[in-house]
């Protein structure tokens, strides 16, 4: 059992209350996380964070009520407009050019390049629903979507357009499916508790969780970190599907760049430093859908030419060679950055501690700035790269409930090792 709740700052003064207090969701969080084991979700925008929030739900809480459904019937529905739109005004910006294929759907077609997103999914009327069936089998809106790397598009663009029946009918209400594909930036802190089963031959009884997402965009993720006390595990998430594509917030910026420059800085951040890191290798569908419709690493990532697979990263269970080595060489470009000994015994301030008097306009006397020098300074070190790797989807239930069974496992070892157990 558990309980889902989800809070966002709602005016400047919840994030500056006084020159000592952390904002009010950072406060919550810190003193609702008594008696549970933390876990931070980390990962750049659209890595699937809170998919995972939503497979906890579904799998640890009851999952969603049928009013929980409903509430999200608008959003699909602003996702469904939202997709046409982007692939519809990228169109003619794309080098080469595309053109709509059947001149008879030109008036549907300028109709999107004059319509506004709508601030709610229920604003959109069946004539907007048929534009957006017409526009959809058009070859060149389909001839656009297959370059959707090339411009922003949501993950769940596909699934929703060949939907588009369903999702317009007025008594629609959406399963799990829908749910988890649905997407709305997150902002604030999200945070979820629940608690599991532990199997009596590690002493039985329940392990409880308290699970916290940030925003991933850049303007968020930064917001709330500094501040949360006892994070025991970082979930880090990466979306492997964008290899070949670009931030939304900044165009020039490769995604899985993106990715990797945050986890370097998370995994050598000194208030994560006794934490211990899972990364999720997430999207691998789309990953493995896009190689196979001739997406080339190696335009991305030249050294991905000569790099060779290793036996322990074959299975057996898989066929594409070139997914697997895909998928191999973005774990391992993750597993080298943990390599490297973290700074030890630096005289310099941290730079966290100037980030976090910064976000939350600390103004310290010479004597409190000095004690918070010597307790933030960088001089930690990890004894090994506690890091594990899984391959995930996060969209599918059955793989998120197998592979948090396994997150599981390693909590408790980590938990009996720190006890001074043998595992």
């Amino acid at each position: 059992m558990g309980q889902c709740c989800a809070k966002s700052p709602s005016t400047e003064d919840e994030h500056h209350n006084s020159s000592d207090e952390l904002p009010k969701e950072i406060q919550e969080f810190n003193k609702g996380g008594k008696n549970k084991l933390k876990i931070l979700l980390l990962g750049a925008g659209e890595s699937g964070k809170t998919t995972i929030m939503k497979q906890m739900k579904i799998l640890h809480i009851q999952g969603f009520s049928k009013k929980e459904r409903m509430e999200y019937v608008p959003v699909i529905r602003s996702n469904i407009f939202q997709a046409m739109s982007s692939i519809v005004k990228n169109m003619g910006s794309l080098d080469p050019p595309v053109e709509l294929e059947n001149s008879e759907n030109r008036e549907a077609f300028n109709t999107f390049l004059s319509l506004e997103d709508p601030s709610t999914g229920s604003e959109l009327n069946e004539e907007i629903f048929d534009d957006i069936k017409l526009l959809w089998q058009d070859p060149g809106i389909q001839k656009a979507y297959a370059r959707s790397n090339e411009y922003y598009l949501i993950d769940s663009a596909e699934f929703f357009l060949n939907r588009i029946d369903e999702i317009r009918e007025e008594n629609f209400v959406p399963d799990d499916q829908f749910i988890l594909r649905s997407r709305r930036q997150t902002t604030g802190l999200q945070k979820i508790d629940f608690s599991l089963a532990v199997p009596k031959s590690s002493g039985g009884g329940h392990l409880n969780f308290s699970m916290c997402d940030v925003g991933g965009q850049r303007q968020e993720r930064m917001k709330w970190i500094y501040g949360m006390e006892d994070i025991q595990i970082v979930l880090f998430l990466v979306s492997c599907a964008g290899f070949n594509m670009m931030l939304q917030e900044d165009s020039s910026t490769n995604r899985l760049e993106e990715a990797l420059d945050l986890f370097r800085d998370m995994f050598e951040n000194e208030f994560l430093m006794n934490a211990g890191f899972i990364l999720f290798l997430n999207k691998q569908d789309l990953l493995k859908e896009k190689l196979e419709n001739g997406a080339k690493m190696e335009e991305y990532f030249p050294e991905f030419v000569t790099y060779e697979l290793a036996p322990e990263d074959i299975d057996k269970n898989e066929e594409n060679r070139e997914y697997l080595r895909a998928r191999a060489f973005i774990k391992d470009k993750f597993m080298a950055l943990t390599q490297p000994e973290m700074p030890v015994n630096e005289t310099k301030p941290s730079t966290a501690v100037a980030t976090k008097q910064r976000k939350f306009g600390m103004q310290e006397s010479r004597n409190r700035e000095n004690r918070q020098m010597s307790l933030f300074t960088v001089n930690y070190k990890r004894k090994k790269p506690d890091v594990y790797t899984h391959y995930t989807v996060a969209t599918d239930t059955e793989n998120i409930n197998k592979v948090f069974l396994d997150v599981q496992s390693m909590i408790i070892k980590w938990n009996l090792e720190k006890m001074g157990m043998t595992v």
